[in-house]
């Protein structure tokens, strides 16, 4: 741990300056208590150290006439009064300097003035980020009255808006609320199918990358010199030194060195290459609309090789849809919901469903549909 020294503070009362926090209470020309939001770091030329300084917390503020106290005062040393829940005092922003470089006395109307600032700041994103989760609570509020089929009261929106703009900010609102659903009765309309086998070409395709990751089987190869990473080499490093406030009317300067790096380009070479493979060309599809048209696979007309080379092409993955048509008859909403073949075959026209809808979007939780007894 560095040395440590004693912050300064200025009378606000009669402007006497440069007193020493630590030693000075009170100021030594008019007897006004020390305010802990008047002190600030001195110059190198008016440090004065704290011989065999034991740190117990930061200064407290007696509760009864304001005066400065130690962490570990249980009564004020002004006035007597118990200090039990009394309010910490506050610190200044920590400073560094380069070596070579002095501390010159901090500017106290200027660290009071951005300090001021940076409150107001902090102030103004705190009412912006209520203000946004209360429009947001406004406009979803009609949406979900109508899906829980009765309205919420301003109140009630006011602490949802609130609790939750404290828990999980404005982001997590917004998840909280579509993740809402309610549960509605549907019948399946209609039916739906498809069908798709992807048509594979074997072709040449045009490709690149690094030398050491071409394919066995590339050729019309073509290499060029290129960067491809950076080494970061040690080259010396920079030492400052910090002085941070305790708190107690003390600071300590530290001193720490970080390394300094340069950068230096690693070059591979980069090819483009040509290679046959297999890759799709297109798809072959059948589809229908009803639950009594078996579904089909549809022909590939392909052009079929016995031994592979260019031009020739083969069957690939293939894909299928089932998907039911629902529809909910108290509010006339329809969905879409897509499920096996097997349960899609045994869920003819008028098969009620029990269905979890989105309560602010609308949108289907298809993973729930299950049917109705």
């Amino acid at each position: 741990m560095g040395k440590v020294y004693e912050m300064l503070w200025d009378c606000k009362f009669c402007g006497q300056e440069k007193l020493l926090a630590k030693t000075n209470r009170t100021c030594t020309q008019c007897g006004a208590a020390q305010d802990p939001a008047w002190r600030y770091f001195p110059s190198d030329s008016d440090k004065v150290e704290v011989q065999n300084h034991t740190f117990v917390g930061k200064d407290k503020l007696c509760p009864a006439c304001d005066s400065v106290n130690a962490a570990d005062n249980n009564f004020c040393i002004r006035c007597g009064a118990p200090m039990a829940g009394a309010e910490v005092a506050g610190t200044v922003p920590s400073r560094s300097k380069g070596a070579g470089e002095d501390f010159e006395t901090q500017n106290l109307k200027a660290l009071q003035r951005a300090q001021k600032e940076l409150a107001q700041l902090e102030e103004a994103a705190q009412r912006r980020t209520m203000q946004r989760a209360h429009r947001l609570s406004g406009r979803s509020a009609g949406r979900i009255d109508r899906a829980l089929g009765q309205p919420i009261s301003k109140k009630t929106w006011a602490l949802l808006g609130g609790g939750l703009t404290g828990m999980l900010g404005v982001g997590g609102i917004i998840a909280a609320l579509l993740s809402m659903t309610v549960p509605v009765t549907v019948e399946v309309t209609g039916h739906t199918w498809q069908r798709r086998i992807a048509i594979e070409a074997y072709e040449a395709q045009a490709g690149s990358d690094w030398k050491d990751g071409l394919p066995s089987a590339a050729y019309n190869v073509s290499c060029r010199s290129k960067q491809r990473s950076t080494n970061r080499i040690p080259d010396g490093e920079t030492c400052s030194t910090r002085q941070v406030d305790q708190g107690d009317g003390t600071f300590r300067e530290e001193s720490y060195c970080t390394t300094d790096y340069r950068e230096e380009p690693v070059y591979d070479d980069y090819c483009s290459y040509t290679v046959n493979r297999w890759a799709v060309a297109r798809w072959a599809s059948a589809s229908g609309r009803s639950l009594a048209e078996a579904p089909t696979w549809p022909p590939l007309n392909a052009r079929t090789c016995a031994t592979t080379s260019l031009g020739c092409e083969r069957a690939g993955r293939r894909r299928e849809t089932y998907t039911l048509q629902l529809l909910d008859r108290d509010s006339g909403e329809t969905y879409r919901c897509d499920r096996t073949q097997p349960e899609w075959q045994v869920s003819p026209v008028g098969t009620p469903f029990q269905l979890e809808v989105g309560r602010i979007l609308g949108d289907a939780r298809c993973g729930s549909l299950a049917r109705s007894n």
